[in-house]
C-alpha cells in the first residue's frame, strides 16, 4: 500500500519527503483489453542519520593534587549531538569545575575529585556513553589550605580558623600571625585555631603554615572585630631620633624610627622628594641604605599605624661629598 502523499500520475509514482518507511519492493501494472504485465522496482531508503561516536582524551587521567586535571570529549554524528558531562564522587561533580566545548577542566584538584566521569553524547539517531577516571594523587610538597578564610565578629565572641595542609611525608602545620605574636589567648590543636573573647587588639591576619621535608607552604585568614577601640587605647607615636642624619658618600647609613602603640604599630618608609634606592632594605623599624650615592639625600618619612590612627615623623638624610674642580 502506497504511504499517503504518493501519488501516481501517467505512470509516474511521485513520493514527496522520503522517509524509511518508503524502502521496499513497488509494483507497476500495465494492461489492456488482451493482457496484464507487471514491472517491479526497489526502493532502498538510507538515514542520513548517525548515531554518536564518542571518544575521551586522555583515555584516564592521573594529576598531583592541587594541579589542573583537564578531559576533552570529542563526539562524531549526524545530527551534531549534545554533549552532557556527569559522574563525580556520589554523583556530585567538583562546583569550581567547568564542561565547556567538550572541554571538562577542574582548575585546582582534591583528593574528593578522585571518581569515574561520563560523557554523553546525544542526538535522534541515539545516545552513547563513555567512561573515564581521575586519580587524584596526593601532593608531595604542602598544600594548605585554611577555613574560613575571613571572620567578621563581635567584641567577646570566639573566632575559629581551621587549618588543614596534605603532603608527602605528612606536614607538620602550625599557626603564626602577620607582623606580631599570636595573643595569649589564642590556643592551636590539631589543625584549629581557637581566639575566645575577641577584642579589637586580636584584628589582623593569621597565616597557616605547612612544612615537610621538601619543601613549605601557607595561607592567610583575616580576623575582622567589630566595636570600636576603647578610648583610652594608647595611640601610636613615633620618634626619629636624628631629625637631620649625615653620612659619606659611599657609606651606609641605618635610620631608626622608633614606634609605639597599643595594638603596636606597623611602620613603613617612603623617600617624600623621590623614590627609595633600590638597594634599601626595611627590616620593622629600621631603613638601611648601603653604599649612599648623591641620588639619595633627601627627606625621609616613617609612618606608624594601628586600628587607632597613624602617626607620621621625618628625617633629612645630607649625603657629604669632597668635590674636586678639575
Amino acid at each position: 500500500m502506497l504511504q499517503p502523499g504518493a501519488t501516481d500520475l501517467g505512470g509516474i509514482l511521485a513520493i514527496p519527503n522520503v522517509s524509511l518507511e518508503d524502502s521496499g519492493r513497488y509494483v507497476c501494472t500495465g494492461s489492456n483489453m488482451h493482457a496484464i504485465d507487471r514491472g517491479y522496482a526497489t526502493l532502498i531508503v538510507t538515514s542520513s542519520s548517525q548515531p554518536p561516536i564518542v571518544n575521551i582524551e586522555p583515555r584516564f587521567h592521573t594529576v598531583t593534587e592541587g594541579d589542573a586535571a583537564e578531559f576533552r570529549c570529542i563526539a562524531a554524528g549526524s545530527p551534531k549531538p549534545e554533549l552532557r558531562w556527569f559522574g563525580g564522587q556520589g554523583g556530585v561533580v567538583s562546583p569550581d569545575s567547568s564542561f565547556v566545548d567538550g572541554y571538562f577542566r577542574i582548575p585546582s584538584a582534591k583528593r574528593s575529585d578522585e571518581a569515574e566521569y561520563c560523557c554523553e553524547a546525544n542526538n535522534k539517531a541515539g545516545t552513547v556513553r563513555v567512561r573515564t577516571v581521575l586519580y587524584v594523587t596526593a601532593s608531595k610538597t604542602p598544600k594548605v589550605s585554611i577555613d574560613p578564610a575571613i571572620i567578621s565578629i563581635n567584641d567577646g565572641e570566639r573566632a575559629i580558623f581551621y587549618c588543614t595542609a596534605t603532603g608527602d611525608p605528612p606536614p607538620e602545620i602550625t599557626c603564626t600571625r602577620e607582623n606580631s605574636t599570636l595573643p595569649s589567648k589564642a590556643r592551636f590543636e590539631n589543625g584549629c585555631l581557637l581566639i575566645s573573647n575577641v577584642d579589637y587588639r586580636d584584628i589582623g591576619e593569621y597565616r597557616c603554615n605547612g612544612v615537610n621535608s621538601l619543601g613549605s607552604s601557607y595561607v592567610t585568614a583575616q580576623l575582622l572585630v567589630d566595636q570600636a577601640a576603647p578610648s583610652d587605647t594608647i595611640q601610636v607615636h613615633t620618634v626619629v631620633h636624628t631629625v637631620v642624619q649625615k653620612v659619606p658618600f659611599g657609606g651606609s647609613v641605618t635610620i631608626d624610627c622608633h614606634a609605639e602603640g597599643d595594638p603596636p604599630p606597623v611602620v613603613s618608609w617612603v623617600k617624600v622628594d623621590g623614590e627609595l634606592s633600590i638597594t634599601a632594605s626595611r627590616s620593622g623599624n629600621f631603613l638601611t641604605i648601603p653604599n649612599v650615592q648623591l641620588v639619595d639625600a633627601g627627606t625621609y618619612r616613617c609612618t606608624a599605624t594601628n586600628v587607632v590612627g597613624s602617626q607620621q615623623s621625618q628625617v633629612v638624610l645630607i649625603v657629604e661629598c669632597k668635590c674636586f674642580i678639575l
